[in-house]
Formats: C-alpha cells, sequence, structure tokens
C-alpha cells in the first residue's frame, strides 16, 4: 500500500500545485471568469455535452463581460476586433486538439494543416465561385420550388403546421448529394430521411464526446485502443458510403455543374488525390446540409 498511497500523494499535491498556478500565476489569470474553469475544462464540456455550450457561453459574458476565460487555456471574446487580432496577417498554425479526422485518415480542408489548406482550397475554388453558382442556379430553382410544393402539400394549404427545420434539411441534403454525389437522396419528394442521412445526425450527436476525446492525448489514446467495434464499424460504413457515392459519380461521369465537374475541368483539380475527394465530399455535405437547414 506504501507505494500506492505515495503515488496519490504525488499526485494530489500535483493537481493543488497545478490548480494554484493556474488562478495565481499563470498569464491568463487577471482574465474574468469563474475560478473553476480556470483550473479545468470540464465545466465547459459538461454544458457542450448537453448541447448547451452557446447558451452557457452567453452567461459567462452577460455575467463577466466582453472577454471571459472559460478554461485554463482558453479565452472567449465577443468583440469583433477581436478577430483580426487573433486571425491577422500572421498566420499560424492550426491546433489538431480541436479537429476530429476523417476516417480514411486523410485530413479534409477544414482539418489539414494551413500549408495544405491553402493549396486544397484553391483546388475546390471553381466550385464554389460566382460563375458556378450561376451554373447551378437550375438546381437550386428546382429544389425551392419543390421545397414550396411540399409546404403547401403537407401542410394543406395553411390548414396544418408544418415542420420545417425537417423540410430544410431534406431540401439542404438533396441539393448537396446532387453536388457532391451527383444525383440525389429524393428526401424531399419522399418527406423522410434515409437511414445513411438519420447516421448522420446520430454522428453529429457524438461530436461533443468526440471533440473532448481528442482534445486530451490520454483520452485519445485510451479510446483509439478500447474503441468499442460497434462505433467503429458505424464509423467505417458512414465515410464508405460516401466513399463509394464518389466513386460511383467520378466513374459513371455527369454532364452537371456539380463540384467534380467545375473542379476536375480546371487545370489544378488535377491535383487532389481520391483520399482528398472523399474526405472533402463528406465535409460539405455536413457543412452544406444540416447545419444551413438549421
Amino acid at each position: 500500500m506504501g507505494p500506492i498511497l505515495a503515488f496519490i500523494a504525488i499526485l494530489g499535491l500535483y493537481l493543488l500545485g497545478n490548480a494554484i498556478y493556474y488562478v495565481t500565476l499563470h498569464p491568463l489569470a487577471n482574465i474574468p471568469g469563474p475560478k473553476i474553469c480556470g483550473i479545468t475544462r470540464i465545466p465547459y464540456w459538461l454544458a457542450s455535452l448537453k448541447g448547451e455550450d452557446v447558451k452557457w457561453m452567453k452567461s459567462l459574458h452577460d455575467r463577466y463581460g466582453p472577454v471571459v476565460r472559460f478554461g485554463p487555456t482558453d479565452v472567449s471574446y465577443t468583440a469583433s476586433e477581436a478577430w483580426n487580432d487573433i486571425h491577422g496577417p500572421k498566420v499560424t498554425e492550426k491546433a489538431q486538439e480541436f479537429s476530429v479526422q476523417p476516417v480514411n485518415g486523410v485530413p479534409s480542408m477544414l482539418t489539414t494543416n494551413t500549408e495544405n489548406h491553402t493549396r486544397v482550397r484553391r483546388l475546390f475554388s471553381p466550385a464554389f465561385s460566382e460563375r458556378a453558382l450561376k451554373q447551378q442556379e437550375p438546381l437550386f430553382k428546382k429544389y425551392s420550388e419543390l421545397l414550396m410544393y411540399k409546404i403547401s402539400e403537407i401542410g394543406n394549404d395553411g390548414a396544418k403546421p408544418v415542420e420545417m427545420t425537417q423540410l430544410l434539411n431534406f431540401t439542404t441534403f438533396d441539393v448537396m448529394a446532387e453536388l457532391c454525389f451527383g444525383h440525389p437522396l429524393n428526401l424531399l419528394a419522399q418527406n423522410e430521411y434515409s437511414p445513411w442521412v438519420r447516421s448522420i445526425f446520430e454522428s453529429l450527436k457524438m461530436l461533443p464526446i468526440a471533440s473532448m476525446i481528442n482534445y486530451y492525448p490520454i483520452l485519445n489514446a485510451i479510446f483509439t485502443r478500447f474503441e468499442p467495434k460497434s462505433v467503429t464499424q458505424q464509423r467505417v460504413t458512414h465515410c464508405k458510403h460516401s466513399e463509394d457515392r464518389v466513386n460511383h459519380r467520378l466513374e459513371n461521369g455527369s454532364d452537371q455543374p456539380d463540384v467534380w465537374n467545375l473542379v476536375m475541368s480546371a487545370k489544378e483539380g488535377k491535383g487532389l488525390t481520391l483520399q482528398e475527394m472523399h474526405s472533402n465530399a463528406e465535409l460539405f455535405m455536413l457543412a452544406g446540409s444540416e447545419t444551413t437547414g438549421m
């Protein structure tokens, strides 16, 4: 028992010393915020796991002002000028502990390092230019008209309430599927989610947990070693679904102004690897669908 007690005592002294340092001597010690947040990020993680992180952060700003310390090394600003001061002319490397990497191990535009981000962003720029939007306008118009029809049909011309969030999600998923995969998911026409899209919503609920695990190297190492097979299989299945759709689109071609026609028609587009296409197609589907619908 002697070595165990000694270890516990040393660990306790270390944690106590660490806590005292963070609330008294750390460079952020004078920034307003709850003292407990200066010691640990647990209050933030608890709010995040409950889906109330934004509400919680606002309550901190309401109480402490425009600058708040919400973690030992984390500060939140409400002033817009802070953006330029933090992300100004000097380009700094992304902190990878905030990024959940794609299953295939190839970073997307969102999770890659600063140097590679510039290259990938340049490669995809033809797909999101003003010229591209004009070419895609008939697609947007088609789904806008179908959305209005479904609102009228489901709402019985205003006699019944309509779940607009769901219809907007159907619309944006269908639009992004055509842009990323070359064909729609037909969610709006059928007025229901497909199993794959339902799995996306389930995956999104896990993001706070994934972010917390990824933030702490020891948790990341433990989870990587002991990740449940069911969780691993779910992630692999979801990723493979996107990969198969991208592969099918590339093999069969399309004359529509989707992402891949616009990117590959440009000389720079040849610089994308297939794995980068897979990772970014999954990113575009999420960024352009569920968050837009909400």
